[in-house]
């Protein structure tokens, strides 16, 4: 029998007759000792055959061939633990005392396994107490059946293209997608020890330390990038967009930086503004008008932020805000509206504080608007800012203007009047205005409340009675009845001498009594005041 050596994982097996000196000790020996035991498995068609070493490159047994890999070496696919190969004394054997035909047909190796003189060796089932000869008996086995462990170009391949599939492909993806999908990469370890275990139990050994050890760098190197950049950058966009945005947008928003870029989107814009500010400026000191001014600036930004707008900037005393951008939402301008009622609500509140103080009086103008804008990051290369811009941010400030003409708290155009209408809130058509610098006409109307709720015109019914008779002195005045309508619009004075937009229609139709308008009038009145 020629020398050739078997291995599994760490431990070499040799078929072969070998001294039991010091050097080989961990090498399994066949041998013939004083106790033995025959190991004995019936292999089916298994003729005893000769076996020849050729060159330490093949190993042939009749018609069956091992290749050893380029150390002469094969991996040893084990058929289970110790004795799973039927074992008989020797002791029995000579005495005869076996089945008759037990041996018949079958391979019988011949080795020791008694304590203490048993050649007994380490295998991967382990422990150190492994027959010898029964690793023998596994070779045989394993070139019989051609069962041996595998690991030639296709494993070696496979093993390749799990390295590189673990490496950069899955490096640059973990790179890219959002943070949660980081459990996948961790997650991935399960899929590939099964494929290594099925690949095990059809022959194959495969590679399993490389490829995790691959898997987990690249797992731990994407989250430390993640850590110490990426948290760089949201730490730069909530210093940069808090002043702007509310904690819950700026959240969304540092999942998709890319929002801020600028462009062109639908939004709605709100212009609040102090009435008479000036006034009030000259009767308080600096401290407590900073006192005053702060804390009515928190609350009407803090109202912004609760119903998901956008902060553009404090001129002065006067909020500029929007809704639609940097996230595009349905309802931006339902969202305005209702802030726009929220802030007058909280507005009314801080009059009643202040005047029991005796602090100046305390009233606002908000105008909306609803159009296309350039919204993002725009400004110069020293400072730069969130904004909107375009003629819709224009059109907003002069409506938040006109609240002084007309004795109206919340002025919205009809863009705004027609996407929130049917939301619950009650408006009142004011006008067909021509703004100054403009030559298309725009309708306006007043925001009054929410339908089914009071408000500071009253009840329901209240509100529902004084529109009516607003819509019917407006068509007279229309119709260019200018004394029919006078007349209605004092019937409304004299029930609710608060209604600012009658009164500016009495006097506009008293102006006409005198000197009216062109035969061509098309019913717009043009503002010659921005």
């Amino acid at each position: 029998m020629g020398d050739g050596e078997w291995r599994a994982g760490r431990h070499h097996g040799s078929l072969g007759c070998h001294s039991a000196g010091p050097e080989h000790r961990d090498v399994a020996r066949l041998g013939v000792h004083p106790v033995a035991e025959v190991g004995v498995r019936e292999i089916p068609d298994a003729q005893p055959r000769r076996l020849t070493a050729v060159h330490r490159t093949s190993v042939h047994g009749g018609q069956q061939t091992a290749l050893p890999d380029g150390r002469g070496q094969m991996m040893i696919n084990y058929q289970g633990p110790a004795s799973t190969f039927t074992h008989y004394s020797i002791v029995d054997v000579l005495q005869k005392k076996f089945a008759s035909g037990v041996f018949e047909g079958k391979i019988v190796l011949i080795g020791a396994t008694a304590t203490g003189i048993g050649d007994l060796r380490g295998t991967p089932y382990g422990g150190t107490d492994y027959p010898g000869v029964e690793i023998h008996a596994n070779v045989i086995d394993n070139i019989l059946n051609q069962r041996f462990l595998k690991h030639g170009f296709r494993q070696a391949l496979a093993d390749a293209l799990l390295i590189l599939f673990f490496g950069i492909p899955l490096g640059i993806w973990m790179a890219l997608v959002s943070p949660r999908w980081m459990w996948f990469g961790v997650a991935l370890f399960l899929p590939m020890i099964a494929i290594n275990f099925w690949a095990f139990l059809h022959g194959w050994w495969l590679n399993l330390i490389v490829p995790a050890l691959t898997l987990a760098t690249n797992v731990l190197l994407v989250s430390l990038y993640r850590s110490l950049f990426e948290e760089k950058e949201k730490r730069r966009v909530r210093s940069a967009f808090g002043q702007y945005l509310s904690s819950e947008v700026i959240r969304r928003l540092l999942v998709n930086p890319q929002l801020v870029e600028p462009k062109k989107t639908d939004i709605t814009v709100m212009f609040s503004d102090i009435r008479g500010f000036t006034t009030i400026s000259e009767k308080l000191d600096a401290q407590d008008l900073a006192v005053f001014l702060n804390q009515y600036l928190s609350d009407m930004t803090g109202l912004v932020f609760e119903h998901h707008g956008t902060l553009d900037k404090y001129i002065g005393d006067a909020v500029m805000a929007f809704w639609g951008a940097p996230f595009e939402e349905a309802g931006h301008a339902t969202h305005a509206c209702n802030t726009a009622l929220k802030m007058m609500e909280r507005v009314r509140e801080m009059q009643k504080k202040w005047e029991a103080e005796g602090k100046p009086h305390l009233d606002i103008g908000i105008g909306l608007n609803t159009g296309v804008a350039s919204v993002g990051n725009m400004g110069s290369a020293l400072r730069y800012g969130y904004t909107a811009l375009g003629d819709t941010v224009n059109l907003t400030s002069r409506l938040e203007g006109l609240n002084k003409d007309y004795g109206t708290h919340i002025l919205v155009n009809e863009t705004t009047y027609f996407a929130a209408k049917d939301d619950g809130y009650v408006f009142r058509e004011l006008d067909l205005i021509r703004v100054k610098g403009k030559l298309q006409p725009v309708a306006i109307y007043e925001l009054i409340g929410r339908a089914a709720e009071n408000s500071v015109y009253g009840t329901p019914d209240e509100v529902g009675q004084r529109i009516l008779l607003f819509q019917q002195a407006h068509e007279l005045y229309r119709k260019r009845c200018w004394e029919d309508a006078q007349k209605s619009f004092q019937i409304i004075l004299d029930k609710w001498p608060d209604d600012g937009p009658s009164r500016t229609y009495w006097k506009r139709c008293q102006e006409y009594l005198f000197d009216e308008p062109p035969s061509g009038w098309d019913g717009v009145f043009t503002m010659s005041h921005k």
